[in-house]
């Protein structure tokens, strides 16, 4: 499943919590943003980029690190 199909079952899942939409609206825009820096990547691709992100911050995301790597 690639990033923008994620989006719209998540948007559509919120929706039916009730978030605002003005939150929505932000979260599409932070989305836009990913999509533009790193491409419509596959969810899996996405998993081993955000890996490969964390391990070259380790010193400064030590804990998010340690979660991702015992996944």
């Amino acid at each position: 499943m690639i990033l923008s199909e994620l989006w719209r079952l998540y948007e559509a899942d919120k929706r039916i919590q009730s978030f605002r939409t003005s939150t929505l609206k932000a979260y599409s825009l932070q989305l836009k943003m990913l999509l533009r820096e790193l491409g419509d990547l596959d969810t899996t691709e996405c998993k081993v980029w955000f890996k490969k992100y964390l391990e070259s911050r380790e010193d400064t995301c030590k804990v998010l690190y340690l979660c991702v790597s015992a996944a």
